[in-house]
């Protein structure tokens, strides 16, 4: 099967092939998808990790520099140095985020310590202190009053421009997103005042090369390049008539005008941008472009243009002869393994812009075929599996060539083999467990679970969850792998589960019960007992009656999706505890309803409770990203946004669409029914919501409509769970459609 050249076909993925030449094939007679190999360069070729030391430890100097000035006849000066040069990098996130689990560091117990002693020194070291909290998560409403009465030192003319301008930018965005005093707001209004003049003498004041390049790290890396975007009716004029290397102002207006352009058209689909939009988008496209090509030819040695330049080739405004592919080219030629230029290509790639997730996945075969396995770069596959997954109704569906996994499994080991510590190679061999397992190579999935030290890596249990693999199920095969009788049983069971032959997998299943090699094996006998209280509860789901867990029922089937608080009790209740207003929790019912179903249940909660919610998720299934939730109470983050809507998930009420009045009360009833593809939703059998399409309110509604109605679940939950305990009991549940 060829897929369709747009995404919102819907089409299941079915087989390709990808060999190590790094060629996608579809079934025989279908065209072949070709995608050039990745130049490999030599060793001494520069990477994102040096470019990234570089400018950290110049950005260190220039502090050093000004702090040294002002106090060098201070006795702990040869204190502070040390400590700068440490604390710099966190001045720049992506020098501080881990190369191979991509997580962000944060700063040492040790650091924040001596960063307490020092900061009265100098506004600068009150700012290195501020940015440390913040990225420790501990900074307080305290410390930006003090660094906002500090802030005139922090723009004194004896620190350098761009040293100002980082600072500026730093205090914008952090007191953004927060309730913040009047000193604070003083300090950020003059923030917003400032920057574009800092923005000017600070490219003004970058003379040499390294000024220049440091210089466009600091806004890139620091928060500078979000002001940009932020601000940038105000910038673009500002940064036309800047002085300073051509090809740092032309990457900047470049910058600019995507984000202009990509603004005034909005994120919607094609078909559904507005003339105007597309005006806009073209008036500032054009320049884009001649900016971003200029600031390449002027400057080729740096990837920042050219990667740019994917994005607004794959728009239509490329430059005549290269395409997305030879500016991807350009990007990595000047440093091999920058993450932007690789997502941008692969993005370029997708359906919706003319490509195929054929294209894409051998992309990522050509990423894999590089073996530079001291970058990221091999492992832009598993991404792209990722991306391609995420675009079919059911994500499994990606993994059913053999050639495909053959070569997942051999990439994740030899990540594996080539990992440094202990860490990482706890890290790499959970994903090869994670991997194979997705692959269905158990034998090397069960070998490398035998050999962890610890509980698998948290990480790679949520790529097996995203693939609809919970933890309970790959566990519990696992565990019977090296039995073979016993897991063809197994096997033969979950195939008989999963095609909806319930009397021949409950069988099988107590068969596995009761089988004497399975004794000890608890995470198998758990995986038999959910599959066969699932069974019992489909079966009489079947007769179309309403359906109350009985108590071992409710202790195997409710499965936590998102949140820890999820408590489950006697008589099939559920609570969820909140240690703070606005967390997010979902839990399902681990049985097929299908997708035409009522739900009926009441709340139990105090009455002192603030601003409770209710959630009923409808249509979703494990491994699959298409499903809505009717949600009650609290629908965004304003407290007092109360009523009833219909969204994706558990996401906000878009801004399209207005929340229906409703009151939810501590003791309400609440009951859903879906027919059709439309939701109706009662709270104390009034109707709040009426018959709403399903479909209207996904992202991409085809999705919807592909995915197997038989394999549908539902559960309870959304966003913005009150502080305290919110209490459902009462459950019932039928299932309305009950045809074979």
């Amino acid at each position: 099967m060829i897929f369709t050249p747009r995404v919102t076909s819907g089409i299941l993925l079915s087989s390709f092939f990808l060999t190590v030449s790094v060629q996608a094939e579809t079934s025989p007679g279908a065209e072949t998808v070709q995608v050039p190999p990745i130049l490999v360069p030599g060793g001494d070729h520069r990477l994102m990790a040096q470019v990234l030391q570089q400018h950290v430890q110049w950005l260190a100097g220039r502090i050093s520099e000004a702090v040294s000035k002002r106090h060098a006849d201070e006795p702990s000066l040869p204190e502070v140095r040390p400590f700068i040069n440490e604390a710099a990098r966190f001045f720049n996130w992506q020098e501080t985020k881990d190369p191979v689990t991509g997580a962000w560091e944060k700063p040492s117990k040790t650091l924040l310590q001596t960063a307490e002693r020092l900061a009265s020194l100098d506004p600068l070291l009150l700012l290195t202190q501020a940015c440390l909290e913040s990225r420790a998560r501990l900074i307080k409403l305290e410390r930006l009053e003090h660094l906002a009465a500090k802030f005139p030192a922090l723009l004194a003319d004896d620190n350098p421009p761009v040293l100002k301008l980082m600072a500026a930018a730093w205090v914008w965005h952090v007191s953004g997103n927060r309730t913040i005093t009047e000193p604070v707001k003083k300090a950020r209004q003059e923030c917003m005042d400032r920057l574009p003049a800092l923005f000017e003498t600070s490219l003004a004041g970058a003379q040499t090369p390294q000024e220049a390049d440091a210089t466009y790290l600091t806004i890139r890396y620091g928060y500078g390049s979000r002001f940009l975007e932020d601000q940038w009716e105000k910038m673009t004029p500002v940064l036309q008539q800047a002085a300073g290397p051509e090809w740092l102002r032309d990457t900047l207006l470049g910058q600019v005008e995507i984000r202009s352009a990509w603004q005034g058209r909005g994120d919607e689909w094609s078909a559904n941008v507005t003339d105007k939009g597309w005006k806009i988008f073209d008036e500032h496209m054009k320049p884009a472009r001649d900016h971003l090509v200029r600031a390449w030819k002027a400057h080729p040695a740096v990837p920042w243009a050219a990667t740019m330049m994917i994005t607004a080739t794959m728009a239509g405004y490329g430059e005549k002869g290269s395409d997305e592919r030879v500016w991807f080219d350009r990007a990595i030629a000047a440093v091999f393994d920058f993450d932007d230029a690789y997502d941008n290509l692969n993005w370029a790639y997708r359906p919706r812009w003319g490509g195929s997730h054929e294209k894409m996945l051998a992309f990522g075969a050509a990423c894999a075929a590089t073996e530079r396995y001291d970058t990221r770069v091999p492992s832009r596959l598993f991404k792209i599996i990722k991306d391609v997954a995420k675009e079919l109704p059911d994500r499994s569906a990606v993994h059913q060539d053999p050639e495909l996994c053959r070569q997942v499994v051999k990439l994740q080991q030899a990540l594996l083999q080539n990992a440094k510590s202990e860490s990482d190679i706890h890290y790499y061999r959970s994903f090869l467990v994670a991997n194979a397992f997705l692959a269905r190579d158990y034998a090397t999935a069960h070998e490398q679970y035998a050999l962890l030290k610890q509980p698998i890596h948290w990480e790679a249990d949520a790529r097996l969850k995203e693939f609809g693999q919970l933890s309970f199920l790959w566990a519990g095969m696992l565990e019977a792998q090296d039995v073979p009788e016993a897991f063809a049983t197994l096997q033969k069971a979950e195939a008989a589960y999963n095609d909806h032959r319930l009397p021949e997998a409950r069988s099988m299943y107590q068969e596995l019960m009761k089988s004497p090699p399975l004794a000890e094996r608890k995470k198998t006998l758990k995986l038999a007992r959910i599959r066969l209280a699932a069974i019992a509860v489909e079966l009489r789901l079947a007769t179309g009656e309403w359906v109350h867990l009985a108590d071992n029922e409710r202790k195997l089937l409710w499965q936590p999706d998102w949140g820890n608080g999820w408590w489950n009790y006697a008589e099939g209740e559920l609570s969820y505890r909140a240690a703070k207003a606005g967390e997010l929790g979902r839990i399902i019912m681990n049985a097929r309803i299908g997708r035409e179903f009522e739900v009926r249940a009441r709340l139990d909660n105090a009455a002192e409770l603030s601003h409770p919610q209710f959630g009923v998720v409808v249509g979703h299934f494990w491994g699959c990203g298409t499903y809505a939730t009717a949600v009650c109470g609290q629908t965004d983050p304003d407290p007092k946004s109360t009523g009833a809507a219909l969204v994706e998930h558990a996401y906000d009420v878009s801004k399209d669409q207005q929340p229906f009045p409703a009151i939810l009360k501590p003791n309400s009833s609440i009951r859903v029914q879906v027919t059709k593809d439309t939701l109706t939703l009662w709270v104390d059998d009034q109707k709040v919501l009426d018959t709403l399409s399903i479909p209207s309110v996904i992202s991409m509604p085809n999705m919807w409509t592909r995915a197997d109605p038989k394999r549908c679940l539902f559960g309870f939950g959304s966003n913005y769970f009150p502080k305290g305990e919110s209490w459902i009991k009462g459950i019932e549940f039928r299932r309305l459609d009950t045809t074979k």
